[in-house]
């Protein structure tokens, strides 16, 4: 074989090896690319995903704060409703026992029970049967905060 041709053959085969090397690296390229969009894409997903995730927590942290605050204040009112209640209890006992007395004293001496204590009595016993039923447990119970 002639110089030339060797020289052409080898040519030809140094261009067979540059060319299958640029395939095999468009190839890297082409892949990669497709790699980084792929993952550009989920990653802009991901992010719309937290920018949610944010705004539901901020909105949820303002419900508990809310939800805390009005806990508070009804366990304010639940101690203001046992503590009243406790109190009306025992003026009810203590003025039953008495009214008791005073319609059998005045029974036996033959007169009538003053209208101011037997209205007065009335009134009271109506606030005592109203919380019997206003809240059916011993006492209301409170909520816990979350």
């Amino acid at each position: 074989m002639s110089t030339k041709k060797r020289v052409f053959k080898k040519l030809a085969e140094e261009a067979k090896v540059e060319l299958s090397v640029q395939k095999l690296e468009l190839g890297l390229v082409q892949d990669i690319l497709k790699d980084i969009e792929r993952g550009l894409s989920r990653g802009k997903e991901m992010k719309r995903f937290v920018d949610e995730v944010q705004s539901k927590n901020k909105e949820l942290d303002k419900l508990t704060t809310k939800y805390n605050s009005t806990i508070k204040e009804h366990s304010k009112s639940i101690d203001g409703f046992n503590t009243t209640r406790h109190d009306l209890l025992a003026n009810w006992n203590r003025a039953a026992g008495k009214y008791v007395k005073i319609v059998n004293n005045a029974s036996d001496l033959g007169i009538d029970v003053p209208q101011k204590v037997e209205q007065g009595f009335k009134e009271l016993d109506k606030m005592f049967n109203f919380q019997k039923n206003a809240y059916p447990k011993a006492d209301a119970l409170k909520r816990n905060l979350i």
